[in-house]
């Protein structure tokens, strides 16, 4: 079975999106840093820019939480509503 991340290139990349994984590992910390604290793919078309976070059903909860709690989300919010 594939990841959440690749089964959401696959989708984005079917639906005529150009998809990159912007998350990185961070060998000196050990973890996986995602751009922005919250984006693990950006994908782009002609017309629009989408940034997903990517998770499993069972940490979805963590992922709304991580999302909510970030400082970054206020700006992509303003950015977005402009």
């Amino acid at each position: 079975m594939s990841s959440p991340t690749q089964r959401t290139l696959k989708h984005l990349r079917d639906q005529g999106y150009r998809a990159e994984v912007v998350e990185r590992w961070n060998p000196h910390a050990r973890i996986r840093q995602d751009l922005f604290t919250i984006i693990d793919v950006l994908a782009l078309s002609e017309t629009e820019v989408v940034a997903v976070q990517t998770t499993s059903a069972s940490n979805m909860k963590a992922r709304i939480n991580k999302i909510s709690e970030s400082d970054i989300l206020p700006l992509l919010i303003k950015l977005v509503l402009s």
